[in-house]
């Protein structure tokens, strides 16, 4: 798991990597944490993270304006964790899908239950985070039927029948799910194993929609076997 920490006061940074790491040993957990002071560095620097722990209130480039930028690269789809020395935070801070603000006055606790909670829910696969009208919105992956890519837009499929459009390519999208629940059958088709009701060699149906969602040849053997994993468990 790669962190990054950024913040403009360099013995808290410091205090800040010890304790990450003294929670990495408590939970046998294999980590690197590259540590930032000022927010341009930490998006020019053009490395992808799981974690992005940043003060809220810095100077020169503060961290909600370091998580904007950062949304619009390779970080899409980072945990971004914010730090803050007040209770009240603006609702633009929700606009980059914070995972969570952590109160500096409560430190440890608020970041150690940062953390497990962001544990929890990888080992889980049940939310993902896109990019849709300009904002970020998160989705249970429980709630994902279908998701198709068509002329460059991304479009996830609901159980609700409601249609989430999006820039973010098929590829990186079914990268962020769980591949015990989902497949991609088509260049341009990801399908959940929970909502098919009707397969064969050349095409699939889903719960709530009529047509048919082609299955590429070339997967069609490792569809047939990780669907059969799917049903044995």
């Amino acid at each position: 798991m790669k962190i990054a920490i950024c913040d403009d006061e360099t013995l808290f940074l410091s205090q800040l990597k010890s304790k990450i790491y003294e929670y990495s040993n408590n939970h046998n957990l294999e980590l690197v944490v590259d540590e930032y002071t000022v927010g341009s560095n930490l998006i020019d620097s053009n490395i992808k993270y799981d974690i992005i722990i940043l003060d809220y209130q810095m100077d020169k480039i503060d961290g909600l304006e370091t998580a904007r930028q950062l949304r619009n690269g390779i970080n899409e789809f980072a945990c971004i964790i914010f730090l803050t020395n007040y209770g009240e935070i603006s609702i633009d801070a929700y606009s980059v899908d914070t995972y969570r603000f952590v109160l500096k006055s409560t430190l440890w606790d608020g970041l150690y239950n940062a953390l497990d909670d962001y544990r929890k829910r990888m080992n889980t696969g049940k939310s993902i985070s896109v990019k849709s009208d300009g904002s970020y919105i998160t989705i249970d992956t429980d709630e994902i039927v279908f998701i198709e890519s068509q002329n460059r837009i991304t479009s996830i499929h609901l159980s609700n029948n409601n249609i989430i459009e999006t820039k973010t390519p098929l590829s990186s999208i079914f990268e962020s799910l769980p591949h015990t629940d989902f497949f991609r059958v088509h260049k341009s088709f990801i399908v959940s194993f929970r909502y098919i009701t009707r397969r064969d060699f050349s095409s699939l149906n889903v719960t709530g929609y009529d047509y048919e969602i082609p299955v590429s040849r070339k997967y069609t053997a490792y569809f047939k076997e990780a669907y059969y994993n799917y049903l044995k468990e």
